[in-house]
C-alpha cells in the first residue's frame, strides 16, 4: 500500500475502527435485563427440576402441594396438574397418614435437611392403590409465600427387587447346604421363595411317569389353605392343564395369563383365598424335568421377565441338586446293599454248616421220639409221661422247622433263569391266601400293568417272597384293612419292573426299619426273623431290589424292582 495512505477504518490513534454493524459482535451481547435473567433462571431451574430422575414435591405449611415435577406424576400414577392444592399425606398408605401429619408440623417447627441414602426405606402409595417403597430426602426453602419443604423421592422398586432375589437364591442354596435338614425338602425351598420373593402360596408339583403330581406346598401362616390342599391331592395334571402343566408341556417359566385359572380344578378354593395371579417355572434336571413350582399372589402382579429369568435359573440349579442328592442316596443305597450282602454271604456260610450239623441229630431224635410214643400206645404209661413226649416232640420240630430256614436262607441260587411273568405270580399267590385272608377280613386290592414284560427268575422262588410280604402285612393288622398290589414300570428306572405291596396296618417304628432284612430279627412274638431274610435273599438273586417306607400308624409299603428279562446279563 502506498506511503501516506491508509484504510478508511485505520483510527489515528492505531486503533481499527468496525465496520457498521459490527459492533456488537466485537464487545459480546448486550446485557439482559434482570427481568429477562430472573426468567431465564427459572426457565433453566424448570428444566432441571422436570428433568430430574428423583421426583420432587414442594410442600407449604399447611400441608399442601405446592409443586411437582413430571418424574413424581409418573411415579405416582396422576397427572401433573391432579397435585394442586392437594394433601400431601394422599401420596402416603392410609395407615401412615396420622402419623406423618404429626411429622410434617415437626419439620416446619424445626426444618432441617435430611440426605438420602440413610437406610429409610419408607412406603408410598400410587393413584391406583397400590404401595411401592421409597427413600426420601428433605431440604427447605424460604420463599414470599412462606416457609417451604422440599422432597426428593426415590422408587427403590428394582433394587428393593435384586436385594430380594438376591436373598431368596441365597436362601435356596442354604437350603441345599442343610444336610441336618430331614424335613421335606420342597416346602423349605418354597418357603425361602415365597417369603422372600413376596408370594403368598408355593406349589411343588412332581412329574409321575405321564402326569404331575401334588408333592408340597408352603403358604404364609396367615393363610388357611387346607381346602385348596385337600383338593391338589387328589389332582393328577397332565401336559398344558393348568400352569404346571403349561410349564411341563413348554420347558419354559410363565406368568398367568389375564383370566387364566390359577389352579386347575380348584377355582373355588383360589377365590376363598384372594389369589389374584401367579407364575410357574420348572425344575429342570441334567437329563429331564423333575417338575414345576407354582407361586401364587393376593396382589395383581405385572408380569416380570427379570423375575422369571431369575426363577428359571433356579429351578435348574434346584433340579441339578435333586438329580445329584437322588445320584447320592443310590449310592449310599447300593453300598448298604452291598455290605448286607456281604454280611448275609459270610452269615449264610456260617448258618449253613450249623444247620447241616443240626439236621442229623435232630433227625434222629425226632424218629426216635416217634417211635417212643408209638411204642406207648396201647400200654398203661402216666398220662404226664405221654404229654411230656408230645411237648419234646413239637419242639424238636420247630427246631428242625428253623433248621430248614436257615437251610433255606444259606442255599444259593443256581442261576438258572426262565421268563416269568410278575402279574401271573401274584394271580397264582392270591389264590393260595386270598380265603384265608377274606377270613381274616382283609380286603386285598390289585393294580396290574396288562403290558407288563417278563423278567428272568424263579416264580416258585418269587411266589415265595409275595406270600411272606402278604403272611406280614395280613399278621400286623389287627381286625380288618386292606393290602394292595400294584405291578408297573418303574418311572425313575428304564428296563426295570416294580411290584408294590402296601397295607394299612400299625407301620412299622423308625427304629425298627434298618434291621428288618437282618436274620433273627423280629417283632412277632413267635416269628424267626428269617422271613423277610430269606426274601432279601432272593430278591438280590434276581439282580432286584426290595425297599421299605413306613410311617408309623399309616401302614408299610415295600417294592421290589426287577430288570425286564431283556436287561438281564446272558438273558439273550
Amino acid at each position: 500500500m502506498p506511503a501516506g495512505k491508509r484504510k478508511a477504518s485505520d483510527h489515528p490513534n492505531g486503533t481499527t475502527s468496525a465496520r457498521p454493524g459490527t459492533a456488537k459482535k466485537a464487545r459480546g451481547r448486550v446485557p439482559r435485563s434482570p427481568l429477562e435473567i430472573l426468567r431465564r433462571r427459572a426457565a433453566l431451574a424448570d428444566a432441571v427440576l422436570e428433568t430430574s430422575s428423583l421426583g420432587v414435591v414442594m410442600v407449604d405449611e399447611a400441608g399442601r402441594i405446592v409443586r411437582t415435577n413430571a418424574r413424581l406424576a409418573q411415579m405416582f400414577g396422576y397427572r401433573p396438574d391432579e397435585f394442586n392444592g392437594l394433601s400431601l399425606e394422599i401420596l402416603l398408605p392410609e395407615r401412615f397418614r396420622d402419623g406423618h401429619v404429626r411429622h410434617r408440623r415437626g419439620f416446619f417447627a424445626a426444618p432441617h435437611a435430611r440426605p438420602m441414602g440413610l437406610g429409610l426405606e419408607l412406603a408410598a402409595r400410587r393413584k391406583d392403590g397400590t404401595e411401592f417403597p421409597v427413600e426420601i430426602s428433605l431440604s427447605y426453602l424460604k420463599s414470599d409465600e412462606g416457609l417451604l419443604a422440599l422432597g426428593f423421592v426415590m422408587d427403590i422398586t428394582p433394587r428393593r427387587n435384586a436385594e430380594q432375589r438376591l436373598l431368596a437364591e441365597f436362601l435356596v442354596t442354604r437350603v441345599f447346604a442343610d444336610t441336618n435338614y430331614s424335613g421335606n425338602l420342597g416346602t423349605r425351598l418354597l418357603e425361602a421363595l415365597g417369603e422372600n420373593l413376596d408370594w403368598d402360596v408355593g406349589e411343588l408339583w412332581s412329574v409321575d411317569g405321564d402326569v404331575l403330581r401334588y408333592d408340597s406346598h408352603w403358604h404364609r401362616p396367615m393363610l388357611d389353605t387346607r381346602d385348596l390342599d385337600a383338593v391338589s391331592r387328589k389332582i393328577v395334571l397332565s401336559r398344558g392343564m393348568g400352569l404346571a402343566g403349561r410349564v411341563w408341556e413348554t420347558g419354559g417359566a410363565c406368568w398367568a395369563k389375564p383370566g387364566e385359572r390359577l389352579v386347575a380344578g380348584r377355582a373355588d378354593e383360589a377365590v376363598t383365598l384372594g389369589l389374584k395371579s401367579a407364575c410357574a417355572f420348572p425344575i429342570q434336571g441334567e437329563q429331564r424335568m423333575i417338575g414345576a413350582m407354582v407361586l401364587l399372589s393376593r396382589l395383581s402382579r405385572e408380569p416380570d421377565d427379570t423375575l422369571l429369568a431369575m426363577l428359571t435359573d433356579i429351578g435348574r440349579r434346584i433340579g441339578q441338586h435333586l438329580d445329584h442328592r437322588h445320584v447320592e442316596l443310590e449310592l449310599r443305597k447300593q453300598r448298604e446293599m452291598l455290605f448286607q450282602s456281604e454280611k448275609l454271604s459270610a452269615l449264610g456260610r456260617l448258618v449253613a454248616g450249623v444247620a447241616h450239623e443240626m439236621n442229623n441229630p435232630l433227625g434222629i431224635i425226632s424218629s426216635r421220639i416217634e417211635l417212643m410214643l408209638a411204642d406207648a400206645e396201647g400200654q398203661s404209661f402216666p398220662a404226664q409221661f405221654l404229654e411230656d413226649l408230645r411237648v419234646v416232640h413239637r419242639n424238636v420240630l420247630r427246631v428242625a422247622s428253623v433248621a430248614q430256614a436257615l437251610r433255606s436262607f444259606a442255599r444259593q441260587s443256581t442261576g438258572e433263569r426262565r421268563p416269568v411273568d410278575l402279574n401271573t405270580v401274584v394271580t397264582e399267590t392270591l389264590l393260595l391266601v386270598g380265603k384265608s385272608m377274606s377270613t381274616d377280613n382283609v380286603r386285598i386290592t390289585i393294580d396290574l400293568d396288562p403290558e407288563l414284560p417278563r423278567i428272568g427268575g424263579d416264580a416258585n422262588a418269587l411266589q415265595q417272597v409275595l406270600l411272606n410280604l402278604l403272611t406280614n402285612a395280613r399278621e400286623a393288622m389287627t381286625g380288618s384293612g386292606e393290602i394292595r398290589i400294584t405291578t408297573a414300570r418303574d418311572s425313575d428306572r428304564p428296563g426295570r419292573l416294580r411290584i408294590i405291596v402296601s397295607d394299612t396296618g400299625p407301620g412299622i417304628p423308625p427304629a425298627h426299619l434298618p434291621h428288618l432284612f437282618e436274620p433273627f430279627y423280629t417283632t412277632k412274638p413267635s416269628g424267626t426273623g428269617l422271613g423277610l431274610a430269606v426274601s432279601y435273599g432272593i430278591v438280590q438273586n434276581h439282580l432286584g431290589t426290595i425297599d421299605v417306607q413306613s410311617v408309623a400308624g399309616q401302614g408299610a409299603t415295600f417294592t421290589l424292582t426287577f430288570p425286564v428279562l431283556e436287561s438281564v446279563p446272558g438273558s439273550a
